[in-house]
């Protein structure tokens, strides 16, 4: 969108530098900048205990991106043999792709459950690919956390690692049933997610073993020795966004109950204005999306060009599928029917922690009148 903006897609708003100067403070005096610093360490136990894991279980990464590709390398390490497919759902942000290729891996995309918006372990059975597939990464969309248990029992029966890319789960995890599974879970801490280092992410894990895995596949294949031992990258977290993280963390209560309050206030707005069958708010846990699904593209491209008339902010957040996007469209995929039919039409809404009533209904208003 050209031009000025007054109703945003999203603002993010993290610690403001005096939070921050308190930790930043005990950097300079410790002269310890990143590889694995207090900060940083301080930061993966706080953040532990807030979920109630075991304290080795949790790994912090540079992005959500290298927290994918840390869990990929540490269960599946780089493709092998005839198992050189990632299986992963078409509807998702092109980082899931992206973080496979990375890894050496051909994505190979299929389609999502029209209700759930991810896809079904079940359905992934009869695959006829499924003998090719070195992994397969799950995604929990737009923070809607998936089944870990049925994920990890389809990892079982075939032999496949699996993944979970969850990027926007930090407050809708399901702690318990990864501890008691073999699938780890990749967290996004970008300044879009409700909870921030500013660039940022982690694993948890169900054991300290596949954590250790994972803490090696993102330090250079290092663990508790300069011996390169496994396929690696440098995904280590520095001490700079640790503060920010441990900032954040300080006054986490608060901000979430902003973020509910944005959520309540959305679906206030949109039962008044007999929209709330099709408007997405999270009332239970914070999340960084409200989502607006039209009755079909047309639509859809009417209220993106009313939001555009009235300078709101709007997107396709996962865009029409990793299949559109020009990198990835020879890569194989099974029918997708389903994603072509939801990515066209589900609009992403402005969110931001601080969002007005007014603003939240002048959105409302703008879907309504379209």
């Amino acid at each position: 969108m050209a031009g000025k903006v007054l109703i945003p897609i999203n603002r993010p708003l993290l610690p403001a530098s005096e939070r921050l100067l308190p930790y930043l403070k005990r950097a300079d005096e410790a002269r310890y900048y990143t590889n694995y610093g207090q900060l940083e360490a301080e930061l993966a136990t706080r953040l532990a205990a807030h979920f109630g894991a075991e304290p080795g279980n949790l790994v912090l990464a540079n992005s959500g991106t290298s927290a994918i590709i840390g869990a990929i390398l540490a269960v599946a390490g780089r493709p092998a043999g005839k198992r050189r497919l990632c299986i992963c759902p078409a509807y998702t942000f092109v980082a899931t792709a992206v973080a496979a290729a990375a890894c050496g891996y051909e994505p190979y995309f299929i389609d999502i459950d029209p209700v759930t918006w991810a896809a079904d372990p079940g359905r992934l059975d009869q695959l006829p690919v499924i003998a090719e597939a070195g992994v397969v990464v799950a995604v929990a969309p737009y923070g809607r956390m998936v089944d870990v248990r049925a994920w990890n029992d389809f990892s079982g029966r075939h032999g496949v690692p699996v993944v979970i890319d969850a990027a926007g789960c930090f407050d809708s995890l399901d702690v318990a049933a990864i501890a008691q599974c073999s699938v780890p879970v990749a967290v996004s801490l970008h300044a879009t997610k409700t909870f921030s280092t500013a660039e940022g992410g982690f694993v948890l894990c169900g054991s300290a073993e596949q954590a250790r895995r994972v803490t090696r596949a993102l330090n250079f294949g290092f663990f508790e020795s300069r011996q390169s031992e496994g396929p690696s990258i440098n995904g280590k977290l520095s001490e700079y966004h640790a503060a920010v993280g441990l900032a954040e963390l300080d006054a986490w209560p608060s901000k979430r109950e902003n973020f509910l309050r944005v959520a309540r206030d959305y679906r206030a707005a949109a039962q008044l204005r007999g929209l709330e069958n099709d408007l997405f708010s999270d009332c239970e846990r914070a999340s960084a999306y409200a989502l607006y699904s039209a009755a079909s593209p047309g639509h859809a491209r009417r209220i993106a060009l009313a939001f555009d008339e009235n300078l709101i902010g709007s997107r396709l957040w996962y865009g029409l599928g990793l299949h559109r996007q020009p990198e990835f469209s020879a890569c194989r995929h099974d029918s997708l029917a389903a994603t072509d039919d939801l990515a066209a039409r589900l609009i992403g809404l402005p969110l931001a922690v601080d969002m007005s009533r007014d603003d939240i209904g002048r959105v409302a208003d703008v879907i309504a009148a379209a």
